[in-house]
């Protein structure tokens, strides 16, 4: 098989009507997401996943206009933050967890009384009884990422909608969040063979599938996927950025950090686009990252405290010493101590960094899908153009934003789940890596020039075939979750 050669890696952005303004690859994500995405909230029961009460109590929480952590009084057992949610969603919940904890063995179907899921789900959403809920976990988020779901809580609320039919509005606008921003994405390097390495890692089955339930991620990976693809754009393939794109690229910026405050770091990659490629004032970008700053360190003084107190649902939170300021004095009293923990952690938690779940629920995604996928991101890559870091304060921003990223995930984890003394950093999963894989391969390859060969327009063929597995890894992925969960045998 023959590749396109790197003088032809970025092609006229209107060269080919047949693909209209939007691109091949955006309608191909397009289509997938949302077909795979709607019959993932179809069949997927209520809170089956971790975090999955957590997650859906602070969008509720949102929507009811409480943004800042609520500190709540819980079994004694401390500083605990949380709210309130309706009764008939804590009744679902009861059963679901009940149901998940008495899963028959394989092979037979893991879901039991799909009936009583039906009559639970069947009561009125909106009701004058609540129950108080424990989700500190999910209380130290911003409120920006759960905006999407809140709306469609309240939009439930006010229409008197079903449990059920709220339960999965709330996870649509999930999808939605996630959706539109990578489709923004994907139209924006439609000339660019860099497009197949974007569809490939948007259509990644666990990131996606995630993106299908009630969570703060959804909307931060989507945007981190839009951001990356800008910075690819103005600043490794050296195109300047239209006044909308230029907007987005600002936007992002701000919004990131409100989603995880660990990607602070990450946009500052905004300093690396040449000012000669954004559209308005130069001063526009240092306005971006201040409001960024500010937005994060504002949320960060309103949330202190919580890291401490994080690591509540802990089976040995009450044997061990948890919070950020004694793991810091642990760590400076022993630094070679420190350096076994992380040396420990990569030979025994190097599985949960790549973590395959399906949403996020305990099925793992197949694992022929998940090398399928390997493949084509290899494919992808080698796909891209060659690109020019031709000053060398861009090339150490690109390695800077991505390594001290990297490390940022596994910092915040050490000093907030951690516990005082432990052997390693524990509670780092893959879905935290979603949002830095782009940046992460395209800094590889800004600094790897090795690409495949090619021939005059092989590249539209041979993306079709990288794209072409992805949506099948996706289509399979959907089928063992609807076989394992509702069929069996």
């Amino acid at each position: 098989m023959k590749f396109p050669s790197p003088e032809r890696a970025i092609l006229p952005e209107y060269r080919n009507r047949r693909r209209g303004r939007i691109g091949a690859g955006a309608w191909m994500f397009l289509a997938t997401s949302m077909i795979a995405g709607v019959l993932f909230i179809l069949m997927n029961p209520p809170f089956w996943g971790n975090d999955g009460l957590s997650q859906y109590s602070r969008a509720y929480q949102v929507s009811h206009g409480q943004f800042l952590p609520q500190e709540i009084e819980w079994g004694g057992k401390g500083e605990s933050y949380g709210g309130s949610i309706p009764a008939p969603v804590w009744q679902l919940y009861t059963h679901a967890a009940t149901d998940l904890g008495a899963n028959p063995s394989e092979p037979a179907a893991m879901i039991l009384e799909p009936e009583r899921y039906a009559e639970l789900g069947s009561a009125t959403y909106r009701s004058d009884e609540s129950n108080l809920i424990w989700f500190t976990n999910t209380a130290a988020y911003s409120p920006v990422p759960y905006l999407p779901a809140a709306v469609a809580s309240l939009i439930a609320e006010v229409g008197g909608s079903s449990v059920d039919t709220a339960l999965r509005g709330m996870a649509m606008a999930s999808l939605l969040a996630y959706v539109l921003p990578v489709f923004g994405a994907l139209v924006i390097v439609r000339a660019s063979r860099s497009r197949w390495l974007l569809l490939v890692l948007a259509l990644l089955p666990p990131a996606l599938l995630q993106s299908a339930t009630i969570t703060a991620d959804a909307l931060t990976n989507g945007v981190a996927l839009l951001f990356a693809a800008l910075m690819m754009r103005v600043s490794l393939e050296r195109r300047a950025l239209t006044g909308v794109q230029t907007a987005l690229l600002y936007a992002s910026v701000v919004l990131l950090p409100l989603g995880k405050p660990s990607y602070m770091v990450l946009v500052l990659l905004v300093i690396a686009a040449p000012r000669t490629l954004l559209r308005g004032p130069g001063w526009l970008r240092w306005v971006a990252l201040s409001l960024s700053a500010a937005a994060w360190g504002t949320w960060t003084l309103a949330t202190r405290g919580i890291s401490d107190v994080l690591a509540f649902y802990r089976a040995d939170y009450e044997q061990r010493d948890f919070g950020m300021t004694p793991m810091i004095e642990q760590t400076l009293g022993d630094p070679l101590g420190f350096v076994a923990n992380a040396i420990r952690t990569l030979f025994y938690r190097d599985n949960f960094f790549f973590l395959d779940l399906i949403g996020s629920s305990n099925i793992r995604v197949p694992s022929t899908a998940m090398l399928a996928m390997t493949v084509v991101i290899v494919i992808a890559v080698g796909l891209l153009p060659r690109f020019n870091l031709a000053a060398r304060w861009s090339k150490r921003i690109w390695i800077g934003a991505s390594v001290i990223s990297v490390l940022a995930i596994f910092g915040t984890l050490y000093v907030s789940f951690t516990p005082v003394g432990f052997y390693l950093i524990d509670g780092v999963q893959g879905r935290y890596f979603f949002p830095l894989w782009p940046v992460l391969l395209l800094t590889i390859a800004a600094f790897l020039p090795l690409r495949w060969q090619s021939t005059a327009g092989s590249d539209s063929r041979v993306g079709v075939v990288v794209g072409s597995v992805a949506v099948a890894a996706v289509a399979v992925t959907l089928a063992k979750f609807w076989y394992v969960v509702w069929v069996g045998a």
